[in-house]
């Protein structure tokens, strides 16, 4: 599990927040998912804008009258804000207790995460995971909230899931079970009164990792992100 002991102040937890939640310049927006024969969702080419196929399972629009189907996603930029970023929302198939719900749910936190970053806004994010087991997420929230309270804004910061159904287990642990994913980050950084404070010189792509769930009769929670020995 993450832990860490950094002050929940900016300047103490750039580097810790940026290195595991993968805040980039790259400017790539929320992978999209699609189903496979299974119907579980595997990510696909970034979406071009808010309203993708129905076949998309975690960066479909929750039908807000703000967000209008036709807006189209923008990513940040060292000069703007992201315009129009995929809202997060909880779907149906998410809230099975099997491999395609734990797929779903993985996903559904990949797209609140993305939504926290590009918009300061984690309340989504925050409820998809356990705060006494993940409580680095946690602390990276506190920050990117705080960042947009600034008036300032992450230039990329997005993270990618790609969940394994197939590895699928129950855990030692009674309502806990795994799933093998791959982890991505994109480098990048976030500016502070318009002035950039951070920059990193690269992410990463199909890191393996193993993501912990607990089923709780209702929905799943995320309990923790591991990635394997290097």
């Amino acid at each position: 599990m993450f832990r860490s002991t950094a002050p929940k102040i900016i300047p103490a937890v750039v580097t810790f927040a940026l290195l595991f939640s993968g805040c980039g310049v790259l400017n790539l927006p929320p992978a999209s998912t699609e189903t496979n024969a299974e119907g579980t969702p595997v990510t696909s080419a970034p979406p071009t804008s808010s309203s993708p196929p129905s076949s998309t399972a975690a960066t479909e629009p929750t039908g807000n009258t703000s967000h209008h189907e036709d807006s189209v996603y923008t990513p940040a930029t060292n000069k703007a804000p992201a315009q129009n970023p995929p809202q997060p929302k909880i779907y149906d198939e998410s809230t099975e207790l099997t491999a395609r719900g734990l797929s779903y749910a993985t996903m559904d936190w990949m797209v609140s995460h993305n939504y926290a970053v590009t918009t300061g806004d984690s309340t989504v994010a925050r409820a998809a995971i356990d705060s006494k087991t993940l409580p680095a997420f946690i602390e990276m929230y506190d920050t990117y909230d705080e960042v947009y309270l600034q008036d300032s804004w992450i230039v990329g910061g997005i993270m990618y899931l790609e969940p394994a159904p197939k590895s699928f287990a129950e855990t030692e642990q009674p309502g806990v079970y795994s799933m093998n994913v791959r982890y991505g980050r994109e480098c990048g950084s976030w500016t502070i009164d318009h002035t950039e404070t951070y920059e990193c010189t690269e992410g990463s792509r199909d890191i393996p990792a193993t993501i912990f769930a607990r089923f709780t009769g209702e929905r799943w929670v995320i309990e923790d992100l591991l990635f394997a020995p290097a």
